[in-house]
């Protein structure tokens, strides 16, 4: 009978061993850090003073009137002047612009097109003024060329709004905020307490960076790509049980990959993020997203630094030019400039085509929706 016992109590000693073992857990936390968006347009050679920005666009256009027709309360007017109301509807279009940026000898830095400006416009509408057909078709023959000369100046403000931003853009440095992923494992089997303690070093990192304080966030950032390289490269061969599985592997890459972006070393951001995506296509996330748009960023980033390479500006000396110098560029809508600006986007466009367009000529273009090209802005 006691051996019987002691059968039993071994028998229910092993349950526990034959129940599945908890899964791993990946906690993902998303932090703010800010970063400096460099511009396009290598600076270190360029003399603001002496900068200038023009932009032009063709011939508004407008399309054949439709006759619209308002019952009720009019818009704008009060309950007592309801009644029956007409205007027309025309649709008006204007060219893709052209922005050049010139230094002060006269030679084009940066080029950029200006998305075409297209909207309705609803004449007679105002006021609620046309109680029949003749009375609106006899104000818009009337009116037509005044109402004509709003619509270029109303045009002639998008273009220049826009400009200014594609100006700024262009040749300033500035401060943006993103998120980055920080991830820290939880499993019974496993002890994970370095790589939490790494994760909590690096999310400590991020918010010193975000608080202005860079020096003191890069060293803890470094310190936790040091605990997370170490774990990646001290997994014995041949556990049967490891502790760094694929899917732990792919989140330490991760991890690496965000802060090397932040850091700005992006060759091995973008080494990390790779090998990450390659264990887990893509690396999982609570919410079924994946790591592509971070991947993406750091490639961009790198392209972008590789750009600035001839500068020999730091980040606080790009910052300072740009509190200076930032919405001071004059702009200037130039009324028959386009094929004169046109040709200098083309010049641009060629000149970077063939490489003569380097860094060092401070030469830059952004290309339009279609692609880096020149077109006929019709």
């Amino acid at each position: 009978m006691a051996s019987l016992r002691s059968l039993a109590t071994g028998l229910l000693l092993a349950v526990p061993a034959l129940l599945p073992a908890a899964a791993l857990e990946i906690e993902r936390s998303l932090v703010e850090v800010r970063y400096v968006r460099p511009p396009l347009v290598p600076t270190a050679k360029l003399d603001y003073a002496g900068l200038r920005a023009e932009v032009a666009f063709g011939e508004i256009r407008i399309g054949e009137p439709t006759l619209r027709r308002v019952a009720g309360s009019c818009p704008g007017s009060s309950a007592e002047a309801e009644r029956e109301v007409y205007y027309y509807e025309v649709r008006v279009e204007a060219s893709r612009g052209v922005l050049v940026v010139h230094d002060g000898a006269g030679v084009p830095v940066h080029a950029a097109p200006i998305e075409r400006l297209a909207t309705v416009e609803r004449f007679g509408l105002e006021n609620c003024r046309h109680g029949s057909v003749e009375s609106l078709s006899a104000a818009f023959e009337r009116e037509r060329p005044d109402w004509l000369d709003r619509l270029r100046a109303r045009a002639g403000r998008y273009y220049l709004q826009t400009a200014e931003r594609l100006v700024d853009r262009a040749m300033f440095a500035e401060v943006r905020t993103e998120q980055v992923p920080c991830n820290r494992f939880h499993d019974p089997a496993h002890d994970y307490g370095d790589l939490v303690e790494a994760a909590d070093r690096a999310l400590s990192g991020y918010r010193s960076i975000h608080r202005g304080e860079p020096a003191e966030g890069r060293l803890r950032l470094l310190e936790a790509v040091e605990r997370w390289e170490a774990a990646l490269e001290g997994e014995p061969p041949g556990d049967p049980a490891p502790r760094i599985t694929q899917q732990v592997a792919a989140g330490l890459h991760e991890n690496i990959g965000a802060a090397m972006l932040v850091l700005g070393a992006y060759d091995d951001a973008i080494r990390h993020l790779e090998q990450a995506a390659r264990l887990e296509q893509p690396v999982r996330r609570p919410d079924g997203s994946g790591g592509g748009d971070l991947l993406l960023r750091a490639r961009t980033r790198r392209i972008r630094s590789a750009r600035l390479d001839g500068d020999g500006l730091q980040i606080e000396a790009l910052l300072e030019q740009s509190r200076n110098h930032r919405g001071r560029v004059p702009l200037t809508l130039v009324p028959d400039g386009l094929a004169r600006l046109q040709a200098d986007y083309g010049r641009l466009v060629d000149a970077q085509a063939s490489g003569s367009g380097t860094p060092k000529s401070n030469v830059a273009v952004s290309p339009g929706r279609n692609g880096m090209r020149r077109t006929s802005q019709r």
